[in-house]
């Protein structure tokens, strides 16, 4: 009975596939910014349908959805948002965590495309997803494919406070890359920077 409930659990995380819509939900950005205007009307019952109308498709376009709300002044528009917004979290936590595991399937079975269409799935959703970056650091290791790591860890540290252990950890790890793949002018000006915020200090030393 155990191993038909894994070799079922396998099989489902395969055919369910990474996270992909239909062309026919496929909406312009015109028309979701308009459906975002919206949310500002003075009409009560149209605030409504727009809110009702973006958590239906806020998944898909939450990058756009986010952006709005960096950039809108409306009170109203940005509670609402911010309302639509915290739905899709929980949303795309559930739905991330599905691809995620699929994703470490397919790298434990060294099928690095289907990884990295995983991965790449959900980053188009939500740059910068952590556990999504992590994955896609890894699958990348595991291939031995050192310049993509390299251009995947650089532009997520930058998003990363310098005083935090993701930091410390991901930078240490940059830093090795860059010395093994001969860039040591580079390398040294990586770890120079992570010197003064590292919790062990001599680890960083020890490669300058």
């Amino acid at each position: 009975m155990c191993k038909i409930f894994i070799i079922f659990i396998t099989l489902s995380l395969v055919l369910i596939g990474p996270i992909v819509f239909s062309k026919e939900e496929t909406l312009s950005k015109e028309v979701i910014l308009e459906i975002v205007k919206k949310l500002g009307d003075d009409n009560f019952a149209i605030r409504e349908k727009a809110t009702k109308d973006l958590i239906k498709i806020s998944i898909k376009y939450s990058k756009i959805l986010n952006e709005e709300l960096l950039n809108t002044n409306d009170l109203e528009i940005k509670e609402r948002l911010q309302f639509v917004l915290d739905q899709t979290e929980e949303k795309l936590n559930d739905l991330f965590s599905e691809s995620i595991m699929r994703g470490y399937h397919f790298l434990g079975d060294k099928q690095y495309d289907d990884a990295l269409k995983e991965v790449d799935g959900i980053l188009d959703i939500k740059p910068n997803y952590y556990l999504a970056t992590l994955l896609k650091i890894k699958i990348y290791e595991n291939k031995g494919d050192n310049k993509n790591c390299i251009q995947t860890i650089k532009p997520y540290l930058e998003t990363l406070k310098k005083d935090s252990n993701d930091y410390e950890d991901l930078s240490l790890k940059l830093g090795n890359l860059l010395l093994y793949n001969g860039n040591y002018d580079e390398a040294v000006k990586q770890l120079e920077t992570m010197e003064a915020f590292a919790r062990f200090p001599d680890k960083v030393s020890k490669l300058l």
